[in-house]
């Protein structure tokens, strides 16, 4: 990942520009997501996303 431009807000949170490869995407994303769902944030029905999972995967095993 590469982090440019980062600068403080006067509430103390910060701001960004960020970088990142397909991996990286891929375990950002996924972290995020399952930090969502437990927080409860979002909230999934399993069947629903399992299905919906199934439909998205492509040949070769990668999400589209």
């Amino acid at each position: 990942m590469i982090i440019k431009n980062l600068r403080k807000n006067e509430d103390g949170s910060y701001d960004f520009d960020f970088t990142v490869d397909n991996l990286e995407a891929e375990f950002l994303m996924d972290h995020a997501i399952k930090d969502l769902i437990r927080a409860g944030i979002i909230k999934i029905n399993e069947g629903d996303a399992e299905f919906q999972l199934e439909e998205d995967i492509k040949p070769g095993g990668t999400l589209q």
